[in-house]
């Protein structure tokens, strides 16, 4: 089995509201995002297919032909369009991330049948939805950044073996990144505000529990990491055990931590 992926752009407006709630409810939950005047974004989509390579060709499925379905389809149907108002999907649910994935699934599903794997859509570089196909899961990302020092030693070991394990990362002063940590939930859109986890809820959260605790610190100094090698795997799962249960009735589903553009680690649970 093989996987390949197409990314496209398109452009659109779109507002949040729920028209049996007072305006006030509607503000209050939807802060800037509610309103009929609308907003808009350039939103990336990654589709993504799977499928063996055909024999005369040693492809799963002509790339020429993918770009004309997507635009046929994604591009035709919501290409420079207010999805609230031009777009018949969206005239009973919200048009969020989590439910535009689940739109262009159905969009595409119909061409490329049992070859869709993942429909992956950026409404903007720190937030980012995809869909699988599986009827009541869904998945949002949230992308957030914080600056920290850290040094890679293990007490238990001399300065020479430290040395050699950790190499210039063993630097006694510390060196330094600009973490970038995507931590994705998974579940149901709640049938109001079509997202699966309120976002400013979980920035909140996110906030409080790791970017207001590591961000612009020395991490090897914090409390809770003492006796920690602070690698990306460990530091990864770290997060996943601070974060893990706070996010009902959603599930953390995955935490990604770049240390470097190069280098990123990854967590699904079990910590």
């Amino acid at each position: 089995m093989t996987y390949i992926t197409k990314s496209i752009e398109f452009s659109a407006a779109h507002y949040y509201y729920v028209k049996s709630w007072t305006e006030q409810q509607n503000k209050d939950k939807f802060s800037i995002c509610c309103g009929k005047t609308s907003h808009g974004h350039n939103y990336i989509l990654h589709v993504t297919l799977k499928g063996f390579s055909e024999p005369d060709t040693g492809m799963i499925i002509n790339l020429i032909d993918l770009k004309q379905i997507l635009k046929d389809t994604i591009i035709a149907e919501l290409d420079h369009k207010n999805l609230n108002k031009d777009v018949s999907y969206f005239q009973n649910i919200q048009p969020t991330t989590e439910n535009l994935c689940k739109v262009c699934w159905q969009l595409l599903e119909k061409r490329l049948k049992d070859r869709l794997a993942c429909v992956l859509i950026f409404e903007d570089e720190d937030l980012y939805s995809f869909y699988k196909g599986e009827p009541d899961m869904f998945y949002i990302t949230r992308v957030y950044k914080f600056s920290a020092s850290h040094r890679l030693h293990n007490d238990n070991l001399s300065e020479e073996e430290n040395l050699k394990i950790f190499g210039k990362c063993n630097n006694y002063n510390a060196h330094g990144h600009n973490f970038k940590l995507e931590v994705s939930l998974k579940g149901q859109p709640d049938q109001f505000t079509g997202m699966v986890y309120d976002v400013l809820e979980m920035d909140n959260i996110i906030n409080e529990a790791i970017i207001s605790k590591f961000d612009h610190q020395y991490l090897n100094d914090i409390d809770d990491l003492k006796g920690m090698i602070t690698t990306g795997e460990n530091l990864t799962g770290f997060i996943w055990q601070r974060l893990d249960g706070k996010f009902k009735p959603a599930n953390l589903y995955r935490v990604k931590l770049y240390e470097t553009e190069r280098n990123y680690f990854e967590y699904y649970g079990g910590w």
